[in-house]
Parts: structure tokens; C-alpha cells; sequence
């Protein structure tokens, strides 16, 4: 007959129970759209509702402090579309680290893809003591 299972220790036990939570969760891009969708929806509901901003900022043409408000605008109007498909490139453009993370990630892929990760990590468990 088969020999009976070992225990397992609470380690394992725990190791198992991050396994089934990270089972469960979506693949990374859909969590992203979801979150564009959430975005999306709540702009609308926000204005809707009327939900408004009250800051201070400076002006330049009087050079002094006033006191500015901004109303929630819906991204499903035309207009909000058109802002969000327009917006796009200049978005991109600004946010300075998406060159250094296309760069890496498209790095990583080939590295995976080409075999290089398998190999590094096969290498670094036979040295390792």
C-alpha cells in the first residue's frame, strides 16, 4: 500500500491558503480594466450627484491666492470620450517612468521568452549551497 501523507506544518498550511487566494485572483490586465470601468462609472455617478472640489491656487495675471472650484464631469458624455481618447498620448508623454517600464517589461518578456530566466535561475540553485 501507499505510505500515508506527512502532516503538513503550518507553513504549509499557510503557503496553501496564499496559493488559493492568488488562484482566485484575475489576470493583472483585467484588473486593470475593471478599475478603468469603477473610474468611469464613478465619474458619472459624482456628477450626477453634483460632487464639486473647492481649492486655493495661485494666479498669475492678479498674483494672488484664490480660492477655485471644480465640478465632477462625467467620462461617459462625448465630450468625456473625446477627453479620455485625445488625452491619451499627452498622458503617456508626462508620465516620465512609462518608457523605463515598457523598456523593462518588453526586456523581461524576450528574456522569458528566449529561455535566458530559466537558464539564470537553474544556475544560481546549482551554486547555491
Amino acid at each position: 500500500m501507499s505510505e500515508a501523507a506527512a502532516p503538513k506544518t503550518a507553513m504549509q498550511n499557510i503557503l496553501d491558503a496564499v496559493e488559493r487566494v492568488g488562484n482566485r485572483v484575475p489576470h493583472p490586465v483585467m484588473i486593470f480594466v475593471y478599475l478603468i470601468g469603477f473610474v468611469i462609472l464613478l465619474s458619472a455617478v459624482l456628477q450626477l450627484i453634483g460632487a464639486h472640489v473647492t481649492y486655493q491656487a495661485y494666479d498669475p495675471a492678479t498674483s494672488e491666492i484664490r480660492t477655485m472650484r471644480t465640478e465632477a464631469r462625467s467620462l461617459l458624455t462625448v465630450e468625456g470620450i473625446r477627453f479620455m481618447f485625445t488625452g491619451v498620448v499627452q498622458n503617456l508623454m508626462n508620465f516620465n517612468a512609462v518608457g523605463v517600464i515598457i523598456v523593462a517589461m518588453v526586456g523581461v518578456g524576450v528574456a522569458e521568452e528566449s529561455g535566458l530566466v530559466k537558464a539564470l535561475i537553474r544556475k544560481l540553485v546549482i551554486i547555491a549551497p
